[in-house]
């Protein structure tokens, strides 16, 4: 893997100003959902930070190559404002991969249109390359499964996730808890804003196989379920939701050994009537 120089330099920067006031606590003010939150960073917290960043910073002189943030070609006119209001360095990476003729890695969907539509460079994002890893057996479904909760841990918005993974997330599982691997993979199922046909298909892949493992308590696969049932309908208006546990239950009705009787129970419990 290749960065700029301006990416170490950026991480140092960062290492540097937590080391400067590491005994001290910091607070942060923000506009979320229509009202204002504030969020307090303890010396203990940022001590935390700290082992991490300094662990990225081990990583990338492990693993990275620095390269010149040089390309083949110039950024047009049109770009003049965004390059005075953010500097030249905003197009380093960019500069970088078209030069050497590589692939840019960025989570930013714009900064990856501009580098297409500007420089022609070809761009991706995080997810699909740990995909491919995947799917090369360069790294395990394990490992995969750590690396994609790491990603949603960190915030990332634009995660996909499939029935296997959900799956995977519960497998061997013991007692009657369910995992907290399990709970943040499926935060990224449901909301306002999903697809729903797809995230149903999904929910409802993963609520099957999981239902059919008998190596798995009944309380966990019951829990895990409901779970589901739960984040298909998030934020949907009250016909949608209806139209959503309607089609399970038809499906499931028609499903010998299927979950017809729990899903009854489970709207009679939240006191939904289809």
């Amino acid at each position: 893997m290749k960065i700029v120089d301006a990416t170490r330099l950026i991480l140092q920067r960062k290492i540097f100003e937590l080391e400067e006031r590491i005994e001290e606590s910091d607070m942060s003010i923000s506009w979320h959902d229509g009202q204002y939150w504030r969020q307090e960073t303890s010396s203990e917290e940022k001590r935390e930070h700290l082992l991490l960043r300094k662990a990225d910073r081990a990583w990338l002189e492990d693993n990275t190559e620095i390269i010149p943030a040089e390309g083949n070609r110039d950024p047009s006119p049109e770009l003049a404002p965004l390059i005075e209001r953010f500097g030249s360095g905003f197009f380093d990476e960019i500069r970088a991969a078209e030069g050497a003729g590589l692939l840019l890695l960025s989570e930013d969907l714009l900064l990856r249109g501009l580098a297409l539509f500007e420089f022609r460079v070809q761009g991706t994002w995080l997810q699909p390359v740990l995909m491919f890893a995947l799917d090369h057996k360069m790294m395990t479904p394990d490992e995969y499964r750590a690396a994609i909760i790491g990603l949603i841990d960190a915030k990332f918005e634009f995660i996909s996730v499939g029935a296997p993974l959900i799956v995977s997330s519960v497998f061997g599982t013991d007692g009657n808890a369910l995992p907290r691997e399990f709970e943040a993979i499926i935060s990224r199922l449901g909301g306002n804003k999903a697809d729903i046909a797809s995230h149903l298909r999904v929910a409802y892949q993963s609520a099957v196989r999981i239902w059919e493992d008998e190596s798995l308590s009944e309380t966990i696969r019951q829990g895990a379920v409901g779970r589901l049932l739960e984040r298909v309908v998030d934020e949907r208006n009250p016909t949608e939701a209806r139209a959503v546990l309607e089609s399970w239950l038809v499906t499931e009705s028609n499903r010998p050994g299927g979950m017809h009787h729990y899903i009854t129970s489970w709207l009679r419990g939240h006191f939904i009537t289809l």
